[in-house]
Protein backbone atom coordinates (compact mmCIF):
# COMPACT_ATOMS: atom_id res chain seq x y z
CA UNK A 1 0.00 0.00 0.00
CA UNK A 2 1.19 3.63 -0.61
CA UNK A 3 1.32 5.24 2.11
CA UNK A 4 1.39 8.75 1.11
CA UNK A 5 -1.87 8.17 -0.22
CA UNK A 6 -3.26 6.24 2.32
CA UNK A 7 -2.54 9.33 4.86
CA UNK A 8 -4.13 11.86 2.21
CA UNK A 9 -7.28 9.81 2.13
CA UNK A 10 -7.47 10.04 6.01
CA UNK A 11 -6.54 13.76 6.49
CA UNK A 12 -9.41 14.34 3.86
CA UNK A 13 -11.78 11.87 5.72
CA UNK A 14 -10.66 13.70 9.08
CA UNK A 15 -11.56 16.97 7.88
CA UNK A 16 -14.71 16.26 6.22
CA UNK A 17 -15.98 14.98 9.71
CA UNK A 18 -14.33 18.23 11.59
CA UNK A 19 -16.41 20.35 9.03
CA UNK A 20 -18.80 18.25 9.41
CA UNK A 21 -19.00 18.62 13.38
CA UNK A 22 -18.95 22.45 12.97
CA UNK A 23 -21.61 22.81 10.36
CA UNK A 24 -23.43 21.17 12.51
CA UNK A 25 -22.76 23.12 15.84
CA UNK A 26 -23.04 26.57 13.99
CA UNK A 27 -27.03 25.60 12.64
CA UNK A 28 -28.00 24.53 16.96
Amino acid sequence: MDLSLYFSLWHLFVFKELSGVCYTKGQI
